[in-house]
């Protein structure tokens, strides 16, 4: 693949590569059973659009706006929760835990935890209250203060499925896949339906190369009319991953497409990625770059042909050697531009001389596919 054009020149494709996932990751949440954890990971996916320069300007800022309108409801919704709860409260507790979600959907995580360690010692056998400290050291960043506390959680309380669901996202936060799947399949067992549980399922599928197994899963939920537009966003990326996994992942975070094979199973996969979502210009350029990168690879006629002539030159046909030597030429500056791609050399169709050179005997001896 060529290496980064104008656009792309401060991005590396594992930079970008991870951008997407995160999306994945962040839409697949908006429809967790807590407000105060879905309006906190619908403000970080804003934030992601917001910054993001490779979407189509019309599309992009459309779908930007849909996600502002979506948290702005989320908002809305909190309030109306909070505003019909009985102000006359049945129980302590009750008013206690009203008050610190309140808190929590204030953004005061370090208070509201403070003030969830003192309603702990009062009532320890809540497991309500441990979950909601366990919500706010997550939203703070504090993921292994958040693993004890959904922990306590279960304890208390081994049938409730959203305490399993929080805490498989937070092994998926710090990389721990294996616990991340452990967590998810109880929940599973306790509830194979709610599309929430079916969405961090998919993700953890998705990080194990199951691509098919995750679309599947996210294809389930495209009758939705309201999140259609998150759903085809999450699908195109997943086919997307799908096809860059047939390319070499080089370890200064670029992708290069080498095998011919390979190479087209890349373009089937980020064609029909862009069938469900086309305002991904990262995906406009990747597929152009692996249609271009063909160019370089060896055709097996033109080796056949340099067989047979190579035979006439030991044969001593004085048409034949200039023949050979015009083709081992073209051969060596075939090599020569591949050798460069491979040690990611910064050649490319932006205007170096030896490439453009290259290009115009592509033109006449490569054979258009």
């Amino acid at each position: 693949m060529k290496k980064n054009n104008k656009k792309l020149k401060n991005y590396t494709d594992r930079k970008l590569i991870n951008l997407r996932l995160l999306q994945i990751r962040l839409i697949s949440r908006l429809n967790a059973p807590d407000l105060e954890y879905k309006l906190y990971n619908l403000q970080q996916l804003i934030t992601i659009l917001e910054e993001d320069e490779f979407y189509d300007h019309k599309l992009g800022k459309q779908y930007l706006e849909d996600i502002k309108n979506n948290n702005f409801n989320c908002i809305e919704q909190f309030k109306e929760d909070n505003s019909t709860i009985d102000l006359n409260f049945q129980s302590d507790f009750k008013e206690l835990t009203y008050n610190l979600r309140k808190i929590i959907y204030d953004g005061n995580y370090e208070k509201a935890i403070e003030l969830g360690n003192k309603i702990g010692e009062i009532y320890q056998k809540k497991d309500l209250i441990w979950f909601l400290i366990a919500l706010c050291h997550d939203l703070n960043g504090d993921k292994e203060e958040s693993v004890f506390y959904y922990k306590r959680s279960i304890l208390l309380n081994e049938s409730e499925v959203k305490y399993y669901y929080y805490l498989a996202n937070v092994y998926i936060d710090i990389g721990d896949l294996e616990n991340a799947n452990k967590y998810i399949s109880y929940a599973l067992k306790l509830d194979c339906e709610s599309r929430y549980i079916l969405e961090s399922h998919a993700y953890i599928l998705l990080h194990n190369n199951q691509y098919d197994s995750a679309i599947s899963i996210f294809k389930e939920f495209m009758s939705d009319t309201e999140q259609y537009k998150n759903v085809n966003r999450i699908i195109s990326i997943i086919y997307f991953l799908k096809g860059i996994n047939y390319s070499y992942k080089s370890k200064d975070g670029y992708l290069y497409n080498i095998d011919k094979n390979d190479t087209y199973n890349v373009i089937a996969c980020i064609d029909k990625a862009m069938d469900f979502d086309s305002s991904d210009l990262y995906f406009k350029e990747h597929i152009d770059n692996a249609r271009n990168s063909l160019k370089m690879c060896f055709d097996l006629k033109r080796i056949w042909i340099l067989l047979i002539t190579s035979l006439f030159y030991i044969l001593n046909v004085p048409f034949i050697k200039v023949l050979v030597i015009i083709m081992l030429f073209v051969i060596f500056i075939s090599s020569f531009k591949m050798v460069c791609v491979l040690e990611r050399f910064k050649i490319t169709n932006d205007g170096s001389k030896i490439d453009n050179f290259c290009d115009r005997i592509n033109k006449v001896f490569y054979f258009k596919r």
